[in-house]
């Protein structure tokens, strides 16, 4: 009686109906075969509706081993259900979560003389892909993950207690950082979901560490992280091979069913060398400080809180000691704009060539520093700067009482001088160079860059 119960189409529809309750979906599974020891089923497809978190899930095929002496103990024991080659999407809610069950047929009671409690040890595959949607169309993938799950039965109610490990993480708002899954582990149930703990690292080292609680019922969804030793460009590609260093922080978010809408924290980066800015180059050809080639900076932090829609960057500080100094406050939002006031600090002797530069570039001189305002705007992606303006102007233009040689010496340096140069001390009329601006204006966009992407 209980092989022939097993096999039949009542079993199998049995089964998938209690599937589809236990998910809030709508689970098909490929006709069953039944062992002593286990049964094995060749797919597991469900499909949730627009109102549950569960969007999508797959799997190529299932195989579950038996306890069979628990039969005689009166419960169901399956001591493993392993899933090859798991598909998973979550997505977020609507008001809510509906059950969209099997109706293709209903399904007789369980019979009488079959146990009725059910126990399931372990959930486990060896490759699963999940695809987690999250507000403002945000979307998280971690691929090619060990998942493992362990049902647990408390006197408060059910729990799934997850563990996974290995495989690739990426975030759609960063497309270029690519984390590996150390660990994740957390638990399910009625009230939520708690992240007890996840490591993540970027392929060239350091490591970002993750908790969290979510609960159920519009409470307040709470998610705190700390991250240490990440190369900087492992967030920054596109400056590799002009920047050097590692990102250090914490930071905490909170929020409800639109996402974290409030978060606070500090971010700093230590052993950053900066090498290869046209910018830089300029100025250590100029002032005839070497250092300027491969610019230490020795710090390198500021604190940012985020509301709403908006974060301000507040207190951002970069300092190479003894050359430049750059502070002030910037704001971004979620549309990726950005707006900041900052003071740019030189010291003398870098601006010693230009006696002109207080009238054009408003310097004043505190605190050890030659100061000039920056203002920048635009967005994270194309950010912009009034300051290169200002710095062409001091190299291409004139001003009362400085002599045109000391002007063209400048441009010597440079190596911008014409090839009628040696006749420009009698010509009142020497053309303005461009070239001294342009590679000012790229030397000041990869800067900006570097700022942008450090404030993304």
């Amino acid at each position: 009686m209980l092989f022939q119960w097993l096999r039949s189409e009542e079993c199998l529809l049995l089964i998938q109906e209690k599937t589809s309750g236990a998910l809030h979906a709508s689970a098909k599974l490929a006709p069953l075969h039944w062992g002593w020891l286990g049964v094995s089923s060749s797919s597991l497809e469900v499909s949730g509706s627009e109102n549950s978190s569960l969007k999508q899930l797959n799997s190529d095929g299932l195989h579950a081993r038996l306890r069979p002496a628990s039969l005689m103990q009166g419960y169901w024991v399956i001591e493993e259900i392993s899933l090859e080659k798991l598909t998973l999407h979550l997505g977020r809610p609507g008001s809510e979560a509906v059950i969209n069950a099997v109706v293709a047929a209903s399904p007789s009671p369980l019979p009488k003389w079959l146990p009725s409690q059910l126990v399931i040890e372990v959930i486990r595959t060896d490759h699963a892909d999940m695809i987690i949607e999250i507000p403002h169309g945000g979307v998280m993938k971690i691929l090619g993950s060990h998942l493992e799950a362990y049902p647990e039965t408390h006197p408060k109610g059910d729990e799934t207690r997850f563990e996974a490990r290995g495989g690739e993480y990426s975030f759609a708002r960063f497309p270029d950082l690519k984390l590996n899954l150390r660990t994740l582990r957390a638990r399910i149930s009625q009230s939520g979901t708690e992240l007890t703990g996840a490591e993540l690292s970027p392929s060239a080292g350091g490591t970002i560490k993750l908790e969290g609680s979510f609960p159920t019922g519009g409470q307040t969804k709470r998610l705190s992280g700390h991250w240490e030793k990440i190369p900087l460009t492992a967030l920054l590609p596109a400056l590799k091979g002009h920047i050097v260093g590692t990102l250090e922080g914490n930071g905490h978010a909170e929020g409800g069913s639109e996402g974290f809408l409030v978060a606070e924290g500090t971010v700093s980066a230590s052993d950053v060398t900066l090498t290869q800015i046209p910018v830089l180059k300029t100025i250590a050809a100029l002032t005839g400080i070497a250092a300027f080639n491969n610019l230490p900076v020795q710090l390198a932090h500021a604190s940012y809180s985020r509301r709403g829609e908006s974060t301000d960057w507040n207190e951002v500080v970069l300092e190479s000691r003894g050359l430049v100094k750059f502070v002030g406050n910037a704001t971004t939002k979620s549309d990726g704009s950005l707006s900041g006031i900052f003071q740019l600090g030189i010291t003398s002797s870098i601006v010693a060539i230009l006696p002109f530069a207080k009238e054009i570039l408003g310097l004043n001189e505190h605190d050890g520093f030659i100061w000039m305002p920056v203002q920048i705007g635009g967005s994270l992606s194309h950010p912009t700067e009034d300051l290169s303006p200002r710095l062409g102007m001091a190299i291409t233009a004139g001003a009362t009482g400085v002599a045109r040689e000391s002007i063209q010496a400048g441009l010597k340096i440079l190596g911008l001088d014409q090839a009628n140069s040696t006749n420009s001390s009698t010509n009142s009329s020497l053309p303005i160079p461009t070239d001294a601006v342009k590679t000012l204006e790229q030397g000041v966009g990869k800067g900006l860059d570097a700022l942008g992407g450090f404030l993304k």
